[in-house]
């Protein structure tokens, strides 16, 4: 499938087209984002190539195409744009290299317990349930396997949907949209309320450096890119505060127990920020997705899936909704919903 998000970035496809036209425009908006004086310096292009979607650009690949452009440190709008098709197309050749090498038996199939370390192999890894779900929606034979096309659509998904699932991908853009007016922006102040809502726990300073750092033009205002760009550096810091919480709860523990108890679980989610953790609930929502922690521990990508399952239910317990289901019906008197 093809298609275009709020700013005009198209996916899908390559090449030339209606698609690269809109990956032209896209791009170009981005430049207008990080120029200064009418160019964009290369300290600039790291962010430029984030805001494009890049999920942690190489920098020494920016500085390789950089040099076959120009002898200059700056970049023209035209200039940019060969950089970012460049990379694009280097980024895209160096996957398939890595997918060859990890084709050890030359079969042209990669299995799916193979790629999580052919991501790492290149410097991303997603968490393991996003990746499940972008690999059974191109493994149609369901084989367990993929071939390098297959995995250049995984990549692709991926890249379109910000490293989330397609549920995460939907409310978090459902939201963007319910606040944007006609420049297809949100204010950078709403963040906070943003966050709040989607049952994030992050603290004022953060919020408002990572808000920082992403509207680099200071225009107080965020674009769809921006807009998930934050959240992924939301993502990435609570990944980083939840590694570290999970390993200071196990050194706590028994040190041979590499997977998080049911009794670890209040004491990761007050170290994520919440000071009301409602393990009750988070427990429900495991046992929702098929984890009893009463009787298994999980990996800390399950609890991480778990983690986005009780935010998406409000943090409440079944009783609560149950409740709150009971109130609904009492005062829906024409029975619409």
């Amino acid at each position: 499938d093809t298609g275009r998000d709020a700013d005009g970035y198209s996916y899908g496809s390559r090449g030339d087209g209606p698609d690269a036209e809109g990956r032209r425009v896209a791009y170009l908006k981005v430049f207008d984002k990080i120029k200064y004086d009418g160019e964009a310096h290369k300290d600039m292009l790291v962010t430029g190539l984030e805001l494009c979607g890049f999920d942690r650009p190489n920098r020494l690949w920016i500085e390789q195409i950089m040099n076959g452009i120009t002898k200059f440190s700056t970049l023209e709008a035209s200039e940019f744009l060969v950089l970012v098709e460049t990379y694009s197309q280097k980024q895209r050749a160096s996957q398939i290299d890595a997918f060859n090498r990890c084709d050890s038996d030359g079969s042209g199939l990669v299995e799916m317990t193979e790629l999580r370390a052919l991501f790492q192999s290149f410097g991303l890894d997603p968490p393991r349930y996003v990746l499940d779900e972008a690999f059974a929606e191109v493994d149609v034979d369901q084989d367990g396997a993929i071939d390098v096309d297959e995995f250049q659509e995984v990549m692709e998904i991926l890249h379109v949907q910000d490293g989330f699932t397609k549920q995460e991908y939907k409310s978090f853009m459902d939201v963007f949209r319910s606040l944007v007016r006609d420049e297809d922006e949100i204010e950078c102040e709403k963040m906070a309320g943003v966050l709040d809502y989607l049952n994030f726990a992050l603290d004022a300073k953060s919020i408002e450096r990572i808000v920082r750092e992403v509207d680099i033009d200071q225009s107080g205002k965020l674009n769809s890119r921006e807009y998930l760009m934050c959240l992924r550096k939301v993502q990435q810091k609570e990944v980083q505060s939840m590694q570290a919480a999970v390993a200071l709860v196990q050194m706590e523990g028994p040190s041979d127990v590499p997977f998080i108890r049911a009794s670890d679980v209040e004491g990761i989610l007050v170290r994520l920020g919440y000071t009301v953790p409602q393990v009750g609930a988070y427990l429900e929502a495991a046992l929702e997705l098929g984890y009893d922690l009463s009787r298994q521990p999980v990996e800390v990508d399950d609890f991480w899936r778990v983690l986005a399952a009780w935010r998406r239910r409000e943090r409440l317990t079944n009783e609560d909704l149950v409740e709150i289901d009971k109130v609904f019906l009492r005062y829906d008197k024409t029975g619409t919903g």
